[in-house]
């Protein structure tokens, strides 16, 4: 039908084998669908439609016959006893706003696109966007998943404040040294404070101020909410925006031993989702950045638009950001070539700054995080320009950093160092890594490294004490001490991974390909029907009325009624916006094992091109079996 390559599901000769028997039971009484229609029923009030029957003067026989038929059928779901008036889902009732001709420019990628030209999302002002109907329910399905297993985990759900007070960040610090990226606001009274782009601050106030007994923890607290943040070029739709929809738990914990246990078990966690979603992604050890603490995990979606690279190696199950990422260079040190400095400005918790100066060949990359471990207590990491470390005042120490591979010509050096080479000069790997270059994990055989791109969507933090030590988040051990507790933190960019399973669930041809538990709607059935003959529109409705009837498939199926609209186009809409399911009216008929005559419909399953034919009643167990 219409280009869709035909092949038949096992499943539908099995549904019919068992159709009288194990499906709907062994009693010499079959199911039929008079007992379906009077089965009590509960239809989703999402869209009306009140269905009538035209018959003009010039249709054939045939035509009048099924139009009976239709006509029985009603009159059976009009039977219906204790039932709520019939509301359907109809497509010209939706709100998607398709774009035939979607202008593009330079930096649209394909998530954007989509997402514009299906009328997901629309854009509000640069980097915020609203989202629309389309986009709402994926996203309510995202976060169904992330609940599930964020309680199967002793999670607890609340909601935090967006506006957040200058007192409490000025307590970590991070008032000064978030940088512009930070959004600040005064009210009517002076009072300052920022949109939050994280929540580390208060869920430590509010856990401070409670005075918890040690035997309430681990506490796992968690919220999804909007969090903000001055992109200084927004880009990449919802890759890369100034208000995004974000998933933040915080954990608190006695001991270092029994953080990091709760750190295990929120990552695996997090593997239970992204596996659920069906989406190709990795693992990857990061580095901290400005939330700080001492051990931090990337996951990482791998595709070509991705912004971050990560290493992966060939032979072993190492995988690390590139900022983290720790080889030897697989190509030998040149004695010929120059070497090039990169600095950084490094400033502690309590102020004291610091530059680190790295050295490296002029063919390499340097690595600045890779000297991170080297300072203690840090509380801002930069990279700055020659010009901005000689604005610095010139008793601010510089330390200095040698990368391994070019040691070897202490010639060059000395003639860049005037031969004041610092006695306190560190060598060590601080160049970037890079394909090809050898794992240095004492676990594997001779692996080298591959690099791909991906997107972050997901990034976890152990804190330590950070934070409960500014906030006085403390607990009274078993000798009546107090002591900070130690923390996590864990984030999931919930409207980024939209965009992200786009990136990696489209094709050219058909658009978005949606898994099933996100997909916005299940199914939607596709009848053949025009102002002239609506015929299959009324077989359309009688079978969405009856798959009603299966609680799982409420408000997950609608009807695509526009008969002013080509049947192509219609198709072409339904493969567009990411349905997974389409259900096609058959114009023959099946007959049972009773010698009762059965309409047929065909299925086709987006992800695979497959199509099977089934009567009603199969249709109810399939996506019951799929859906369950």
């Amino acid at each position: 039908m219409l280009g869709i390559r035909l092949s038949t599901h096992g499943v539908s000769t099995a549904l019919r084998a068992l159709r009288y028997q194990s499906l709907v039971g062994s009693s010499s009484s079959s199911t039929s669908l008079l007992q379906l229609n009077n089965h009590k029923t509960y239809y989703p009030y999402f869209c009306t439609s009140s269905s009538t029957t035209t018959t003009s003067s010039d249709v054939s026989n045939e035509q009048q016959h099924e139009q009976q038929q239709h006509q029985q059928q009603q009159h059976h779901l009009n039977q219906l006893n204790n039932t709520t008036t019939a509301y359907r889902i109809l497509r010209s009732k939706l709100f998607i706003p398709m774009q035939k001709d979607k202008p593009t420019d330079s930096e649209m990628i394909k998530s954007h696109l989509l997402m514009e030209k299906t009328g997901m999302v629309r854009k509000a002002a640069l980097g915020m966007y609203m989202n629309l109907p389309l986009a709402h329910r994926v996203l309510e399905n995202l976060t169904r998943i992330i609940d599930e297993e964020m309680m199967n985990i002793g999670g607890q759900k609340l909601s935090m404040p967006k506006l957040l007070t200058k007192q409490l960040w000025e307590k970590t610090g991070r008032w000064e040294s978030s940088g512009d990226e930070l959004i600040k606001v005064k009210d009517r009274r002076g009072d300052e404070y920022c949109l939050a782009p994280t929540h580390e601050e208060i869920f430590t106030d509010v856990i401070a101020n409670e005075r918890l007994p040690s035997s309430s923890m681990p506490m796992l607290l968690y919220q999804i909410g909007d969090k903000y943040r001055d992109e200084i070029r927004p880009r990449f739709g919802l890759l890369r925006c100034r208000e995004f929809l974000m998933k933040d738990m915080y954990t608190f914990d006695r001991t270092p031993e029994e953080a990091e246990a709760t750190y295990e078990i929120v990552k695996g966690a997090y593997h239970r989702i992204f596996s659920r979603l069906g989406v190709k992604y990795i693992c990857v050890a990061a580095d901290s950045g400005n939330i700080g603490g001492s051990l931090s995990h990337e996951f990482q979606i791998i595709t070509d638009v991705g912004e971050d690279d990560v290493i992966t190696c060939s032979s072993c199950d190492y995988a690390a950001n590139v900022e983290k990422a720790d080889g030897i260079a697989h190509v030998k040190y040149d004695p010929t070539c120059s070497i090039v400095q990169s600095l950084a400005k490094v400033k502690s918790n309590e102020g004291a700054l610091a530059i680190a100066s790295v050295w490296t060949a002029a063919a390499d990359k340097a690595n600045l995080y890779s000297v991170k471990p080297y300072f203690k207590d840090i509380g801002v990491f930069e990279e700055i320009t020659k010009e901005q470390m000689l604005a610095l005042d010139p008793s601010v120490p510089v330390q200095t950093f040698i990368d391994e591979s070019i040691k070897g010509n202490q010639k060059l050096l000395h003639n860049v160092f005037k031969n004041n080479l610092p006695d306190d000069a560190i060598t060590g790997r601080f160049r970037s890594a890079t394909s090809g270059d050898l794992c240095v994990q004492p676990s594997c055989n001779g692996g080298t490294f591959i690099k791909k791109r991906g997107i972050e969507v997901g990034h976890i933090f152990y804190l330590g004490t950070k934070y409960s030590k500014p906030l006085n988040a403390e607990y009274r051990n078993k000798n009546g001490e107090s002591v900070p507790m130690e923390m996590g933190c864990y984030g999931i960019g919930v409207s980024r991974l939209m965009a992200a399973l786009i990136e990696s669930h489209h094709t050219e041809e058909q658009g978005i390909v949606w898994p099933l538990q996100l997909a916005p709607y299940k199914a939607i059935i596709l009848p053949n029907a025009n102002k002239a003959n609506d015929t299959n529109l009324h077989r359309a409705t009688y079978l969405y009325d009856i798959l009603m009837r299966e609680p799982l498939l409420r408000n997950q199926i609608f009807i695509d009624d526009r008969l002013d609209v080509q049947f192509p186009r219609r198709i072409k809409e339904a493969t567009l916006i990411g349905v997974p399911y389409l259900i096609f009216i058959r114009p023959n008929k099946h007959q049972n094992e009773k010698g009762e005559v059965e309409d047929e419909y065909e299925l086709v399953d987006r992800r695979t091109d497959e199509k099977s034919i089934f009567t009603i009643v199969e249709l109810l167990y399939f996506f019951r079996f799929k859906l369950q």
